[in-house]
């Protein structure tokens, strides 16, 4: 249904929210954002994203 929005793409490669649900669930970003990003850095569903980590979660913390 979201993928029939011209605005929105949901790729494949997220499948990892449905890994990490679980894990996440009662998401605490001061004691579960370092975890959050090495789990993100290992994937190799992300890897080919060429994201900047560190930026990354300067972001996340912003965000609180």
């Amino acid at each position: 249904m979201l993928n029939s929005q011209k605005s929105i793409v949901i790729p494949p490669e997220c499948g990892f929210i449905q890994w990490w649900f679980d894990r996440y669930r009662n998401w605490n970003s001061r004691s579960n954002l370092a975890e959050f990003i090495e789990d993100l850095k290992t994937s190799k569903k992300i890897e080919t994203w060429e994201l900047d980590f560190e930026g990354l979660g300067r972001f996340l913390e912003q965000q609180e």
